[in-house]
């Protein structure tokens, strides 16, 4: 079974080079412990500010690395998203976001996790950096939300069989396309959420908006679930 992660990035030059040096440390680990099979596919949607450079540095040195770099036109997550899956050649796919850094008790998780039978979920997660506002938030969505809720984003690291979504109209709508899909993943009954954490940067929360940016996304989540406002109206307010 392989394993394809799919990292989306647009105009990332802050954090690409960390999250693919994390990546392929982790994967060189697990290689070296012969557990799983994998493969990475970076998709650019167009990034002008020298994330592509950053990217082909790494395309260069890891044969089992694919980079997509055409630009999109109006580009969103789920876009970008999509086009990976479509270049991917693994079984199991697994979106992991540029700001994100999964380790590789994470990977090694997810390994055997697919061994039983599991066929889609997500991960734990926790903000870096972080205080005491923040562990609070992420507890609260870790046991709530992703618990309680079956709700996944982005942030969570995301993971299913590509044979799940063929019935699927892969969300592209611009925004909240995660939620879209969540929803569409949480009626599996093999769903599962996996005890590891995935590192988040909580680079949206500071600095010193942190409530702000906790009330727009619990307004943003009840107008969307009430059906008080499209996701395009939603996306003004989220930006």
């Amino acid at each position: 079974m392989k394993i394809s992660i799919i990292v989306p990035v647009l105009n990332e030059r802050v954090f690409i080079e960390g999250t693919l040096t994390h990546l392929q440390k982790t994967l060189s680990i697990l290689k070296g412990n012969a557990i799983g099979n994998w493969e990475v596919v970076v998709s650019d949607a167009g990034s002008t500010d020298g994330t592509l450079e950053a990217i082909n540095k790494f395309i260069e040195r890891n044969d089992s690395w694919i980079a997509i770099t055409d630009p999109i036109l109006k580009p969103s997550v789920g876009k970008t998203v999509r086009r990976g899956i479509l270049k991917a050649t693994g079984e199991v796919l697994l979106i992991l976001p540029a700001d994100t850094q999964l380790g590789s008790d994470g990977l090694k998780e997810l390994w055997h996790v697919l061994q039983t039978g599991v066929e889609c979920g997500g991960f734990l997660k926790q903000y870096s950096p972080s205080n005491s506002i923040l562990r609070l938030y992420q507890s609260a969505q870790n046991l709530v939300r992703l618990k309680c809720f079956k709700h996944l984003v982005w942030t969570n690291g995301i993971f299913f069989k590509k044979a799940l979504i063929e019935s699927l109209d892969f969300p592209t709508i611009g925004f909240l396309e995660d939620v879209i899909l969540s929803d569409f993943l949480r009626k599996v009954p093999t769903w599962r959420v996996l005890s590891t954490s995935i590192t988040v940067s909580s680079r949206r929360y500071y600095p010193n908006r942190i409530l702000k940016r906790i009330l727009i996304n619990l307004f943003i989540m009840f107008c969307y679930r009430t059906g008080i406002a499209s996701p395009e109206q939603l996306k003004a307010i989220y930006s």
